[in-house]
């Protein structure tokens, strides 16, 4: 029995090792097919891998994900970096499974990118007086520009000096790492030198000997800036007109470089307004709600649909008749109305009016120039149901709803509020249709309402609008307010909460200036400081 095993044991054996030899000879003739001059440790292109070797069918697999694998063929993906990749070819032999193993290089390529078409897309003058464009990005292109000189600064502001200088501007172009620098050569011409008369810019202010109505006080003519200061109150520096009790002498005094021009002008006293005859509109707004009460006053608006505004001298309200009421009242006729004190998300009416009288025609109230004046909600809505005029506005957003055009408006201190027009009660083309973003606004004669508590200025029929492209080149003052200073207290800072910038968004604030020439802190007294920009080039910022 013995000798029995011995002989089946080296049969066995003898047939293992034929088995063997055929596998050895099929995975000798698995091979993977280069192209060009690839090799397995420097492969660029992708690879051919047999689907058959001596009738045996293979298949192929790795687990890189630099490497897919399909229709017998290896397809390389693009990286940067030399990486080294496993992939095996699998078949079948004799109901057995067998694997040959692969390790190839697939070599890393460097990164490109063509920057030249985003360079012909730059324009940069040879010669310059006036600011440049620096674009920040083309076409995903991120560019970064330094200056070698603060006569153009990497925002492209330029700032001419006493003799023409030469600044190399470089900008450095990158884009998914890749970096690429170009460099340009710009000469900043020269100051000129231009005698002013000063005498000649101020001879050109034409104001009058008497006034009631605001005035117009130029702050800058032919480039030149203009200040103004005021003896009294009645006439403010900005113009606006206080009339007292009685008639009032005001100097105004303008002052160019180093000439000044005082003007007299006689500020008329108050005129006695509309007298009513019934309940004053001040103590019907502090009434309680749904209290039947007379009111004589004069229409100064069609404020929004189907409500009207009534003034007498001590105040105004909304006289609501009703949606689509749009000819009931006429402005500028005198009524004696009687209704329900009401109140409509947060605005204060008279309701469920009735006419009791319609008296006639009478003179309509003066409006009530707010132009500077604070847009904080609460300070607004205390004019609610005036008719005010409110001058240089910026546009900051632009709005369609439902029967309605809306401005978001700002004034220069940088506060908002909205302007609304109600498209039921205001006639084609709309005015605010042609107004943009942007823009510059006066309204005049705009009647202030309140809804939900967001204080708004409602354009009715009575009312216009002027409008102008913002002057990116101006730089404007923003924070500027009167200041009550102690006696022994430490001297104020005058430039607290001051800020200056320009349409380009350019700071200029480190530039400013408190000139308080004349300003005694020991002394009571009303003193004016004046806020500039400093004139001293040794002041001045180069801003990045």
């Amino acid at each position: 029995m013995r000798y029995i095993k011995i002989i089946a044991l080296s049969l066995l054996l003898f047939a293992t090792g034929c088995q063997d030899n055929a596998v050895d000879k099929i995975k000798n003739e698995i091979n993977i097919e280069y192209v060009e001059n690839d090799t397995k440790d420097s492969v660029t292109n992708n690879i051919y891998l047999p689907a058959v070797v001596n009738g045996i069918e293979l298949s192929w697999t790795t687990i890189s994900p630099y490497l897919d694998i399909e229709d017998g063929k290896g397809l390389i993906k693009p990286i940067t970096e030399d990486v080294e990749v496993r992939l095996s070819a699998l078949f079948t032999y004799k109901d057995i499974k067998h694997a040959k193993g692969f390790t190839i290089i697939i070599k890393g390529v460097e990164k490109t990118f063509d920057f030249n078409p985003v360079i012909e897309k730059i324009t940069i003058p040879s010669e310059v007086v006036d600011n440049i464009t620096l674009p920040s990005l083309i076409d995903d292109v991120q560019v970064v520009w330094a200056s070698n000189h603060e006569a153009i600064t990497n925002n492209g502001v330029v700032t001419q000096q006493d003799e023409d200088i030469k600044v190399t501007l470089t900008a450095t172009l990158s884009k998914d790492g890749l970096e690429h620098v170009k460099t340009y050569d710009v000469l900043v011409l020269k100051k000129e030198i231009t005698v002013i008369d000063y005498e000649a810019i101020l001879k050109k202010i034409t104001l009058p000997f008497e006034t009631k109505e605001n005035l117009t006080l130029p702050n800058k003519i032919d480039g030149v800036d203009i200040e103004w200061t005021s003896n009294h109150d009645a006439i403010t520096t900005s113009g606006l007109v206080n009339q007292q009790d009685n008639d009032t002498a005001v100097l105004l005094t303008a002052k160019a470089g180093d000439k000044v021009r005082v003007f007299s002008i006689l500020v008329l006293k108050k005129e006695s307004g509309f007298i009513t005859t019934r309940t004053p509109i001040v103590e019907v707004r502090d009434m309680p709600l749904y209290q039947v009460i007379e009111i004589h006053g004069v229409v100064t608006s069609l404020m929004t649909n189907g409500n009207y505004t009534l003034e007498d001298q001590t105040g105004a309200i909304p006289v609501y008749f009703g949606s689509g009421k749009n000819s009931e009242l006429t402005v500028g006729r005198e009524y004696i109305i009687e209704g329900v004190t009401g109140d409509f998300q947060g605005l204060t009416q008279l309701t469920s009016p009735v006419v009791k009288e319609d008296i006639g025609t009478f003179p309509l109230p003066e409006v009530i120039d707010l132009t500077g004046y604070s847009l904080d909600y609460d300070d607004v809505t205390s004019y609610e149901a005036h008719v005010v005029t409110y001058k240089h506005l910026e546009v900051v957003a632009k709005e369609t709803k439902t029967d309605a055009l809306e401005f978001t408006v700002k004034n220069e201190a940088g506060e908002q509020t909205n302007a609304r027009l109600d498209e039921r009660v205001n006639n084609t083309p709309f005015a605010f249709e042609a107004i943009n973003v942007g823009d510059i606004i006066n309204l005049y004669e705009v009647t202030v309402g309140q809804y939900s508590t967001k204080a708004q200025f409602l354009f009715t029929r009575r009312s216009q609008i002027e409008a102008r492209p913002k002057d990116p080149d101006i730089i404007a003052f923003y924070g500027v307010s009167n200041k009550i200073h102690t006696l022994g207290d430490s001297a104020p800072d005058f430039l607290a909460g001051i800020t200056a910038k320009n349409g380009y968004g350019v700071d200029f604030t480190n530039d400013l200036e408190a000139m308080t020439l004349g300003v005694n802190l020991d002394v009571e007294g009303t003193y004016v400081v004046t806020v500039q920009l400093s004139t001293d080039p040794s002041v001045k910022t180069t801003y990045q």
